[in-house]
């Protein structure tokens, strides 16, 4: 006599094998993502490697004496932010204080702006997941002729 399983105890089956599935596949993808980052350039750019790089949200806008980049850094901490100016180029790396799948977040843009600024007349502020970088444009160098 063939004995009859109920469909309770074929759903629980399944909800067994699904979290089992679910487990390694998990396991697996932690492995590929520690790979990958092991092998990514962002290393030698001194972010972390268990670290799951995102591009924040930005803007640029420039006015007669300022550029003013807007970025979009939520869950960062001001102690948390790096930002590098050299010539035209502006480079931000910070790291969240959230983190996803174990890993943290790390923030990083890079911008080409269309001047060189004045870097000492410039200033950064971080305010409710907001910072505003104001850097002063150079303006055109005048030449006096005698």
């Amino acid at each position: 006599m063939e004995v009859r399983r109920s469909v309770l105890d074929i759903l629980e089956d399944l909800e067994e094998e699904s979290e089992e599935f679910m487990d390694e596949v998990m396991r697996e993808m932690g492995s590929l993502i520690d790979q990958i980052n092991a092998s990514s350039p962002m290393m030698r750019h001194g972010l972390p490697q268990s670290c799951i790089v995102q591009r924040p949200a930005h803007q640029v806008y420039r006015d007669d004496k300022y550029f003013t980049v807007v970025v979009d850094l939520p869950y960062v901490e001001p102690g948390r932010v790096n930002v590098k100016i050299h010539g035209r180029n502006l480079k931000l790396k910070a790291l969240s204080n959230r983190r996803y799948m174990e890993r943290e977040i790390c923030l990083q843009l890079s911008i080409t702006l269309p001047e060189d600024v004045e870097v000492e007349e410039s200033n950064a502020r971080l305010s409710d997941g907001v910072l505003v970088i104001r850097l002063r444009r150079k303006g055109p160098t005048e030449i006096k002729i005698d």
